[in-house]
């Protein structure tokens, strides 16, 4: 029912059907790992008249290098990002107001620590 809905929807604006093909078959892109369809996606995605999806396309041309990367390298920062975030919601809970910090008593020294 709801294929049938977004069928409807897609047949009746065509800037959306483009949109929609351009997002799955990026994703298609992304999942399968096919960095040989990037550049015809970028031409197809610059022919449609989709600002945001232009802005997509002009921000993988600067940073090509590292989609491709992205797109072709085995290995992935994932669980860095998994911890950057999992920080980033702990951290406004852990906040301490600055009237109670106190430099005094913290000390740091470049000779304490020793490489053995």
């Amino acid at each position: 029912m709801e294929h049938l809905r977004l069928k409807v929807v897609l047949a009746n604006c065509p800037e959306l059907d483009a949109l929609t093909r351009h997002v799955r078959s990026f994703a298609t892109m992304l999942t399968e790992r096919e960095v040989e369809r990037l550049p015809d996606w970028l031409d197809a995605v610059r022919q449609d008249d989709l600002p945001s999806l232009h802005t997509l396309a002009a921000g993988i041309d600067r940073d090509r290098d590292a989609v491709i990367a992205g797109l072709t390298l085995s290995w992935n920062s994932g669980v860095v990002e998994g911890h950057v975030n999992r920080i980033k919601m702990l951290k406004p809970r852990c906040s301490v107001a600055p009237s109670s910090i106190s430099f005094e008593s913290a000390s740091c020294s470049t000779h304490s620590a020793q490489v053995r």
